[in-house]
């Protein structure tokens, strides 16, 4: 590991920048990849935060849906107060534009091959609060408002709901509905 990313690392760990900062962000606070080897968390966070500038330029929103032959991309959601993972979806154009509209999640579906409002069944809607695009523009993430607690189909808070141990898998997390009784299958 080089020294910028043990500093990225140390950073992080000690609160001083967004987990989401990367050696690039890392390089734009401080100057080059050479001068973040200069300096240590706490003069970091107040370099940062003595830094005023930032890239303010607007720019056209564009994804690029047209980099998979299916048009999808896939979209990262994340819960907007903690930052916890709670599932993977797939957005087409349609499903973007009426997310934007609305202010709710939308997603295409691959397996029914049709546009889905998040929570449309089981009420479990999430409240579009913050959406980020990757640097290739292929990947959006969603920081959310989960209501009703439920992110997975299958009742959880978070479809990330099982880890792995050794050879097996442990559910970590306790469900917070029925999908038998919510879905009536």
């Amino acid at each position: 590991m080089d020294n910028c990313s043990n500093l990225l690392e140390k950073c992080q760990s000690a609160g001083s920048i967004s987990v989401g900062l990367t050696k690039t962000q890392l390089v734009h606070k401080v100057g080059t990849l050479d001068d973040c080897r200069l300096f240590s968390p706490n003069d970091l966070a107040e370099q940062s935060v003595n830094k005023k500038t930032t890239d303010t330029r607007n720019e056209m929103i564009e994804i690029a849906f047209n980099k998979s032959a299916d048009g999808l991309v896939p979209a990262i959601v994340q819960e907007y107060k903690t930052g916890a993972v709670l599932m993977l979806a797939y957005i087409n154009k349609e499903a973007w534009e009426k997310t934007r509209k609305t202010g709710k999640a939308h997603y295409w579906s691959r397996s029914r091959k049709q546009l889905w409002l998040k929570g449309e069944s089981s009420g479990n809607v999430q409240i579009i609060r913050d959406i980020l695009i990757d640097c290739d523009q292929d990947t959006v993430l969603y920081k959310v408002e989960q209501l009703g607690g439920a992110a997975c189909h299958k009742g959880y808070p978070s479809c990330f709901y099982r880890k792995v141990q050794g050879d097996s898998t442990v559910v970590i997390e306790q469900p917070v509905f029925d999908p038998a009784v919510v879905y009536k299958k």
